[in-house]
């Protein structure tokens, strides 16, 4: 478990030196690799790195930090106790995979193999690319400001729906908050990155998530 913490607080001192493309690496580990790990745990290698596995383990490592989140909600922890119960559930997965690749260690056949992209699916990654560059120029509304009145109090350290966030007058939260799991990953997100949460949500998110999108259809 030692191992786990000091490799997170490599990789976070990497991202903090290479932004933007450090946010996108560890975004994109957070949102991938946690599926691919359950799925292997759950299937082997043989099929993990299909182009038909994508929307499973998308899926699968979204509902996980998604579960995190909901229980930090639930709890009204801060933010900090969130990214550690994440650290806690990706040594886990971590420990598993290793366990099971031991235990295959001596086979002769590859755990994982790297699929070779059809025309089509080449085809399918160049549009989720193209598609994913055109959120840079669509508009923002008034929600988003919403969500980042709750997002910034999560990533200064306040305690989850302790208050309404845009107000910051003590009233109670919007009952839209009492299920902002999503916030929660943004926030956590953002913090491991060190980046302004207006820049994780309205700039280096959207991207990403509407490539996964594609993707994953």
């Amino acid at each position: 478990m030692l191992l786990v913490f000091a490799t997170a607080g490599i990789l976070a001192a990497l991202v903090h030196l290479s932004q933007p493309f450090g946010f996108y690496l560890l975004a994109t580990s957070a949102l991938v690799l946690p599926g691919l790990a359950l799925l292997f745990l759950r299937r082997g290698g043989d099929h993990c790195l299909s182009i038909e596995s994508t929307p499973i383990f998308l899926t699968l490592g979204l509902c996980l930090w998604l579960l995190v989140s909901m229980v930090g909600l639930m709890l009204k922890l801060r933010l900090v106790w969130v990214i550690l119960g994440m650290l806690l559930v990706a040594g886990g997965l971590l420990l598993g995979v290793v366990i099971k690749v031991a235990k295959v260690g001596d086979r002769r056949r590859s755990l994982v193999h790297l699929p070779r992209l059809s025309g089509v699916e080449k085809l399918i990654a160049i549009l989720a690319l193209g598609t994913a560059l055109t959120t840079l120029l669509t508009p923002r509304n008034s929600d988003d400001w919403y969500y980042l009145a709750y997002i910034a109090d999560y990533v200064d350290g306040k305690p989850m729906l302790s208050e309404e966030a845009i107000a910051d007058m003590g009233n109670p939260p919007s009952p839209r908050a009492l299920y902002g799991a999503w916030w929660v990953v943004e926030a956590s997100l953002a913090r491991m990155a060190g980046i302004e949460p207006a820049k994780c949500h309205q700039v280096y998110l959207p991207p990403l998530i509407v490539a996964f999108s594609v993707l994953g259809i």
